[in-house]
């Protein structure tokens, strides 16, 4: 017999983060012509500035192959540039282009939106029980060594 006592954590986690990575991608495709995940990296170049790709994959928690292929697609759209780093000659640096600040700021806009409907109908002490929650699910599960990100 399944246990009453707690809603089923995981499945609505998985349903919930399913949905909301959806409306993220068609409001981001919407708003900046990019990929909720691709957006994800912007923010990320945007706080550390120029960077190598070991650091954006370290920050977004992504395998090296698939900053690859991310940070190609974003060279691609013309959002970001890639040139050689000036402390090491053999990596490379990733940098935000003044297209990539402009979609970075439309992308904002639209998670600002998401933001709120989320909020909608919780009172603000409903609101940070629900960030506890979340804060420590995230402390729980993250590898020792990486530390919350926002």
């Amino acid at each position: 017999m399944p246990d009453q006592r707690h809603p089923r954590f995981v499945y609505l986690l998985s349903r919930a983060r399913h949905q909301l990575m959806r409306e993220m991608d068609r409001q981001c495709q919407a708003e900046a012509g990019i990929s909720a995940t691709q957006l994800g990296a912007l923010f990320a170049l945007r706080e550390l500035g120029a960077c190598q790709l070991k650091d954006l994959s370290r920050v977004l928690g992504l395998d090296n192959s698939a900053v690859t292929g991310l940070s190609r697609r974003l060279v691609q759209a013309g959002v970001v540039e890639k040139r050689r780093s000036a402390s090491d000659g053999r990596a490379f640096e990733l940098q935000l282009t003044a297209q990539g600040r402009e979609v970075t700021e439309r992308g904002k806009q639209a998670m600002q939106v998401i933001n709120a409907r989320l909020a909608e109908g919780f009172t603000a002490a409903e609101l940070q029980v629900a960030a506890r929650f979340l804060d420590t699910v995230i402390a729980r599960f993250s590898p020792p060594d990486e530390s919350r990100k926002s």
